[in-house]
This record gives C-alpha cells, structure tokens and sequence, in this order.
C-alpha cells in the first residue's frame, strides 16, 4: 500500500494504491480496517473503523449514480490533458465489515477484466478526503493504476470541476501568505518564489533595516486574533495618511513591539 499526501487543504485529498487480486471476482478492498501508513517515506496515517467506516459505505450506497473507476485518476486531469476518460469499472456498492475494512462490488468493463487478470494494471487507488487527524471522511472516486506515487494531487483536485467543491483553503496558510504579501507590498497575486525573494533580501539586509528579520517572523507567529487585527488595520487605512512611507512606518512601529522571537529552525524554514 503507498499514500500520496497533500497538506494544502484542511480536507486533504489522498490516493493510496492496494495490490489487486488477479481473480476478478466483482469485489475489492477499498481501505483496510484500521490505521494505514504511507510505504513510500511520506508521513502521516490514515484510518477506516467502526466509527467512520459505515459511514463511508452508506455514503457511496447513497449517491443515486453508480461511483466511477477511471484509469490512473484521469478524472482529475481532464482539463490539463484534454485526453479521454474510460471507465474502467464502477462501484455498484459498497460494505463496510468490522475488522476487515471497507469493500466494494465493481461491475468491470471487458477490458479492465482481462487487464486485471494479465497484470496490466496492478493498483486500485481510492481517491478520498481525510481531515488532520488521518481520519477518512470521504471517498471520491477510485482509479486502475500502476504509479502508487502521484504528485500534485491537490492542484489536480482543485482544478477538477467534479471535485474541488469538496476542498476547503488552509485558512492559516493562507492568511500567512496574505500577511506577507501586505507587508512586502506585493500584488494579491504573488507567488511563494516572489515572496521567497523578499524574505530572503530581507535576510540579507537586516543589519541595515529598521525592521528586525526577528520581528518579522515574531509577527507571523502572533495568535490568529492578533494577525487578523494587523489585517483588519491595514485593509482599512486612514485615507488622511494613505502615503507608501506612512503605511511602512506604521508597520514597523507594530512590529518593534513585538517580542516573540523564533528559533533558528523556523527561521530557516520561512527563508527556505
């Protein structure tokens, strides 16, 4: 079993991949009973039981349309690649058994059979929606695959008009990088590279700067309340003192207060 893991949404989305048995009988094992780990270095854990698991099942049983089974997750990339998207089989329903895991009958087409069976494809990955604790909220659908590793699931995910309704934004990265982006005055647009840049000029030019790199990144490790006040003030300036070097000076006068200091390590990690 090998897990993808994207951490950008509050929801995450994750493929793992289980072996599939080359008899076809109609029936595959969609999650085991209990915490899965990921096999390929990445952390984190995820978990199908008695408190989640008949939810999961219900869930699928109660869609009204039969769940789809693509070839390599395809339904996510539709709109990159502009390439067709078979079925490979669809789930026509789904059991949760305590102690085993959750399972679902498959209707496959011909052709996926004989794939199956000759070793053509050697993966099923679900495609499912966990929240931080690992927990498995949501199956979204599930594909034939022989890469258990896939990459940018998330931004495959968020483009896909099927799919990206069911993600919510990481609120506190996403403020992060909002703050920042006010601070070094950059576009709402900016890119964590363009952002990069300026913490790492910043770095280079503390000794001259009046504002402490420390207290830049004291700034951002503030609790929520205090950032979202540093927000609120500077979404809503005094036109008297609309000035480009007023605003700047209002911030470092704000960020000279504070004195929460982070260690080298974080430090590091922000500039990197």
């Amino acid at each position: 079993m090998r897990c993808v893991v994207e951490r950008k949404f509050k929801l995450n989305p994750i493929a793992c991949s289980f072996e599939l048995a080359k008899e076809v009988n109609g029936r595959i094992q969609l999650f085991p009973f209990g915490w899965f780990y990921p096999q390929d270095g990445r952390e984190g854990a995820f978990y199908v039981g008695d408190s989640n698991g008949y939810q999961l099942a219900d869930e699928i049983n109660q869609l009204g349309i039969e769940l789809m089974i693509d070839y390599e997750h395809q339904t996510l990339f539709i709109a990159e690649n502009g390439k067709g998207n078979p079925a490979a089989g669809w789930i026509v329903r789904a059991e949760y058994i305590s102690g085993e895991g959750l399972f679902a009958d498959v209707r496959w087409t011909s052709k996926a059979a004989t794939e199956i069976k000759d070793g053509v494809y050697r993966y099923i990955s679900p495609l499912f929606l966990a929240d931080a604790s690992g927990t498995v909220i949501k199956v979204l659908n599930a594909a034939l695959t022989n890469r258990p590793a896939l990459h940018n699931l998330a931004e495959a995910v968020a483009m896909s008009a099927q799919f990206s309704h069911f993600l919510e934004p990481n609120e506190d990265k996403t403020k992060m990088k909002e703050l920042l982006i006010k601070l070094f005055g950059l576009s709402a647009q900016a890119t964590d590279d363009e952002i990069t840049t300026k913490l790492t000029a910043l770095s280079a030019a503390k000794g001259d700067s009046q504002v402490a790199l420390s207290d830049v990144y004291a700034e951002l490790a503030k609790e929520q309340g205090q950032v979202v006040a540093l927000t609120a003030k500077v979404n809503n300036p005094d036109p008297a003192k609309f000035v480009a070097l007023s605003d700047l000076q209002a911030v470092q006068t704000e960020l000279n207060q504070i004195k929460q200091q982070m260690n080298d390590k974080e430090r590091d990690a922000l500039i990197q």
